[in-house]
């Protein structure tokens, strides 16, 4: 196991790195839009989960390139590496065209939905600017070509740095510093597309050097589409594409729900979700480095290493869910604070019901590790078909139908949302539990690596 760890950690590092940088972007603009002005962050968070709701889809089917990178690299088929990334990055920015467009038509559907006021202006200013920075996709290919190689260090780089160049340019496009016109939600949204747009350019600059000893290089036709790796990508990756959009599904319309309570309590639902999106980045991330890990040793034909691997996963998620879980209960003023101003006349009247539910912001981190490692086993073993109706079952079915009783019937309200989505999530876990089993014995774990 110690050889496993030392094999393992250096590839989880870098993809938690990547996907805290994503998640941690999204919380920055809400951070700091909670500081500018605390009854605009409904909307704003409301529109990021209408975003991310989008864009999982796609970046579910872009996934699925990183471990037909990791078999082609077990393999040694060197050639399929290069065919793939180029592939990869040409459906990405067909991906990325698709969402600008898609994006711009959000603000009548979330009009018609019953969004008003301020939090449906917040809402239309910042999804405006957002929009633009669904072009990171690009790199994405990019991104798994380096950390196959085990090139770890410029994407560690370039994901930490994006965080604080996000924050610089918040702050001077929200409030209009260095001369600029405050631009107030409309600079959040546009600062993060700005950041994720830099960093994508620098990935793609960084790979250019690393590809220079690979014949035929990636920038060889980069423009040219491989049809059949392209089919092989839709294939396994529209079914993660579509679960992930499921699993993302719940937070968008639970937004939405909240959009029917007080300015007040849609703010503190707003940081709920803040909270659980770095949670779910930090999760995802450490499971996307697993992927890498098994995808490889899959493409070696060795399912012992892929078994050692997995339990030091839980290993690493563990210690992370133990101190989200040490934070949240001892120091839950600390926590929240960080998304409010706490001066703002209505700050007691958002804080009140988040300290209610800290608890079961606990409960849906210890939950969300169970969903995300079984998820990112299936997809390492190209066994992705089944997902989108396990998790249609659990964040569909289950989780809308407890939300609207224990919400409308009830009046739960932050307590009841909450709760919907940790038994749909729950029901999603020990349904996946059984596919994970059927999958792992011996005489199936290989059966649909193709390299």
């Amino acid at each position: 196991m110690r050889l496993t760890y030392k094999k393992i950690l250096p590839i989880i590092i870098p993809t938690l790195s990547l996907q805290f940088s994503e998640f941690g972007n999204a919380a920055i603009d809400g951070i700091m839009i909670g500081h500018y002005n605390p009854l605009a962050l409904g909307g704003v968070v409301i529109a990021n989960m209408t975003f991310y709701f989008a864009f999982t889809l796609f970046i579910g089917i872009v996934l699925t390139v990183s471990p037909l990178i990791g078999h082609a690299f077990g393999a040694k088929s060197f050639r399929l590496v290069i065919r793939t990334v180029r592939t990869g990055a040409c459906l990405a920015f067909l991906f990325s065209i698709a969402i600008v467009l898609l994006m711009g038509f959000m603000g009548s559907i979330a009009r018609n939905l019953g969004l008003s006021g301020i939090t449906l202006t917040s809402f239309v200013l910042y999804m405006n600017a957002r929009r633009w920075g669904s072009f990171m996709l690009v790199s994405m290919p990019y991104r798994f070509f380096l950390t196959n190689q085990k090139q770890f260090t410029p994407v560690i780089a370039v994901s930490i740095a994006t965080l604080p160049l996000n924050i610089f340019l918040n702050w001077v496009f929200i409030y209009g510093k260095l001369g600029m016109v405050p631009l107030g939600v409309t600079g959040a949204g546009f600062a993060t597309s700005l950041s994720a747009a830099i960093s994508a350019v620098i990935i793609v600059a960084i790979t250019s050097v690393y590809a220079r000893k690979w014949r035929p290089s990636l920038w060889t036709r980069f423009y040219k589409i491989d049809f059949g790796i392209a089919r092989r990508i839709l294939k396994y990756g529209i079914w993660l594409g579509i679960t992930l959009a499921i699993e993302i599904s719940i937070f968008a319309i639970s937004s939405i729900m909240s959009a029917k309570f007080d300015a007040n309590t849609g703010s503190a639902f707003a940081v709920v979700m803040q909270m659980a999106s770095l949670c779910y980045g930090l999760i995802l991330g450490t499971c996307d480095g697993m992927s890498i890990f098994i995808a490889i040793e899959a493409g070696k034909g060795n399912r012992s290493n892929i078994l050692r691997g997995i339990v030091a996963t839980m290993t690493v998620l563990t210690i992370i869910t133990l101190s989200i879980a040490a934070l949240i209960h001892f120091f839950p003023l600390t926590a929240f604070d960080l998304f409010l101003n706490t001066k703002s006349y209505a700050y007691p009247y958002i804080i009140r019901p988040l300290i209610s539910v800290s608890s079961l912001i606990i409960l849906y981190v210890i939950i969300e590790n169970c969903v995300q490692l079984q998820t990112q086993i299936l997809r390492s073993l190209n066994d992705t078909k089944y997902l989108p109706i396990i998790q249609g079952i659990g964040y569909l079915v289950i989780a809308p139908s407890t939300i609207y009783m224990l919400d409308y019937h009830y009046n739960y309200q932050l307590r009841g949302i909450l709760w919907g989505i940790i038994i749909g999530m729950a029901s999603t876990a020990c349904l996946l539990v059984l596919r994970v089993k059927y999958r792992l014995k011996e005489q199936h774990v290989f059966e649909k690596i193709e390299t």
